[in-house]
Formats: structure tokens, C-alpha cells, sequence
């Protein structure tokens, strides 16, 4: 079963659901490991923020995302649609379950290096000004300023996809 999630949740043409980005496996994952060596500690629910203003930053600067995942709108914020089996597909990033005073959940670490010249220049500057900018927020300061996105407000009642022209109109970056 497990084998079938992440052929479906890699399966992707590119498109305006995923901001018109080829979907590569080797890029989101150095993208992952880049973030994690220039964000102190990264929960899972940092790191669905954090891919989400790379994608929507990278849309809104240089007409194209960059980890082509698509994003929905939950409850907890906006996220890349089957987040978890995205976290669980690259061996060199390990989940470890970790409390901080009243949440519990995963913490992404990684040993590996990342690959920074899979990305091109443009792309490089959305991901250092991403990190720059949220990088001494907590997992939970960053949800709540993920809440005041247009993306999150207009559709997150119905676990909408959340459309790429919303990159247009992101308060945070």
C-alpha cells in the first residue's frame, strides 16, 4: 500500500496545481536537506510552511515553483498535498519524535548535505531569503502567519487545493 502512496503522490504532470515545476525527487529532496541545514530544528509542520513560501515565493519571482508539489489548505495551515508520504520517501532524512511542552510530533533531521547546484540562482535566492525569514520562528509562530495567507483563508474550510495565483498576494515575504 505504501508503495502505491508515493507512486501517487509522485505521479505528477506539470501544471498549474504544481506551479508549473517538473516534479524531481533528487531536487525536492536537496531542497528538504537545504532547508534543514539553514533552519534550526524543523518539524514536520515548519517544514510544510517553509516548502510552501519556497514554492509560492519562486512562483511569484520567477514564474515557476520549484519543488513541484502541489499544496492543500488543512486546518493546521497550508501543506504539500500527502505531506506525510513525502517525508517518509528520502533515506536521508529521519523523523524522530520529539515534545515541546504541550505538542508532540516529528522533528526532520538530516546528516546529509545538500546538493545546491541542482538549483539555479533565482531559485537559490528564494531559498536563502525563505530561510532568513523564518528561521527564528517556531513551528508555531510560522503556522499562525501562515493562517493570514489569502491561500490559507480562501480555502482551507473545504481542504482546497490552494492555486498558485495566490503566490500574487503572500503578507509574509
Amino acid at each position: 500500500v505504501e508503495q502505491y502512496e508515493t507512486a501517487r503522490v509522485f505521479r505528477s504532470v506539470r501544471g498549474a496545481a504544481n506551479g508549473y515545476a517538473p516534479l524531481s525527487l533528487n531536487r525536492l529532496k536537496n531542497l528538504m536537506l537545504y532547508m534543514l541545514e539553514n533552519i534550526s530544528e524543523v518539524w514536520c509542520t515548519k517544514m510544510n510552511k517553509l516548502l510552501f513560501y519556497v514554492d509560492f515565493l519562486a512562483y511569484r519571482e520567477n514564474g515557476m515553483a520549484i519543488s513541484g508539489l502541489s499544496y492543500k489548505a488543512i486546518d493546521f495551515g497550508p501543506v504539500p498535498d500527502r505531506w506525510d508520504v513525502v517525508y517518509s520517501e528520502f533515506d536521508e532524512i529521519h523523523q524522530e519524535l520529539k515534545s515541546a511542552g504541550d505538542f508532540v510530533g516529528s522533528v526532520l533531521t538530516s546528516p546529509t548535505p545538500s546538493d545546491t547546484t541542482l538549483f539555479s540562482e533565482p531559485e537559490l535566492k528564494v531559498m536563502r531569503q525563505v530561510c532568513s525569514r523564518f528561521n527564528s520562528l517556531s513551528s508555531r509562530e510560522l503556522s499562525r502567519l501562515s493562517h493570514e495567507e489569502n491561500a490559507w483563508i480562501n480555502h482551507h474550510v473545504c481542504h482546497e487545493n490552494i492555486p498558485f495565483v495566490d503566490a500574487f498576494d503572500l503578507k509574509a515575504l
